[in-house]
């Protein structure tokens, strides 16, 4: 379940002004290992908000054309390598174990160091601090935010809203099929979420404890989660929690949110729910 934000790398941002923009690297512990990462925090702007980005299954490196992205719109963003990739200690968990409750809670705490690290530095109260990613983060981000209320919003992308094993076997029947959509209809595709296993880690336990805004972007297309039961766990929580959900569900699009071209289409969508009057608020002088 490796998720990739098409065209987004540091060179794909290199023309940005980076005298407007304020480039630390830093480095925090998180469970005896030192991690480290980068923030990009906006020098010139009159309000502020800010995200932890957590990354999905791969063995993944800071993404600082990513950060750039975001701190030109006014989101200080806080980036960093995985465990045991790149300039961070521990152990990368690949293969069968990635996605074991072990792992994904100990990936939890790593976010949650993270936003500590960044909240320490922006060392102001006034400015909120979520959580950002894509696919496996759907599993991961609901046990950061569990720990502190601090952790005031979620921005989610292709997030699994469904136990490990349903995922899994879904994924296996339809990650490898290219025509998966046109030969399965939405009735046989239930088929295959009813006969799915609900084994593995469940993030729902976790979902209906929050009481933060959440912002959800789906892919129509997407052969790598079931998309339609996610969005229909989600519509059943809120009706149970009255959750502050928002369900963006794009056309045409796969699990990378991909149209099969380069645009950011997805994540400008996602920078402007958190430019919302209710997750910004004065910056600090």
């Amino acid at each position: 379940m490796v998720f990739c934000l098409i065209g987004l790398s540091t060179e794909t941002f290199s023309q940005h002004n980076n005298d407007k923009l304020i480039i630390e690297d830093i480095n925090f512990v998180s469970e005896g290992d030192t991690l480290s990462g980068t923030m990009v925090i906006p020098s010139n702007k009159s309000k502020l908000s800010a995200v932890v980005e957590i990354h999905g299954s791969g063995k993944t490196k800071r993404n600082l054309g990513l950060a750039k992205f975001f701190a030109t719109q006014g989101i200080a963003f806080l980036t960093y390598d995985k465990r045991g990739v790149g300039k961070s200690q521990g152990k990368y968990v690949g293969g069968e174990n990635n996605a074991s409750a072990e792992n994904l809670i100990l990936l939890s705490k790593d976010a949650y160091a993270a936003f500590k690290a960044l909240k320490k530095r922006l060392s102001s109260d006034t400015v909120k601090i979520g959580l950002f990613g894509g696919s496996q983060v759907g599993w991961i981000a609901p046990v950061t935010a569990s720990y502190d209320k601090e952790i005031r919003f979620m921005a989610l992308m292709s997030a699994p809203v469904v136990t490990v094993g349903q995922e899994m076997h879904f994924s296996r029947i339809a990650g490898k099929n290219p025509h998966f959509f046109n030969e399965y209809s939405k009735s046989k595709i239930d088929e295959i979420i009813a006969k799915s296993p609900k084994t593995g880690f469940d993030p729902i336990t976790y979902l209906k404890t929050l009481r933060i805004p959440v912002l959800w972007v789906y892919g129509d297309l997407d052969r790598s989660i079931p998309v339609f039961e996610s969005i229909k766990n989600l519509n059943r929580i809120q009706k149970e929690t009255n959750q502050d959900y928002k369900i963006e569900l794009l056309t045409n699009r796969d699990h990378n949110l991909s149209n099969g071209k380069n645009d950011h289409y997805a994540l400008n969508l996602i920078i402007e729910w958190i430019k919302k009057d209710n997750l910004w608020l004065t910056a600090p002088n």
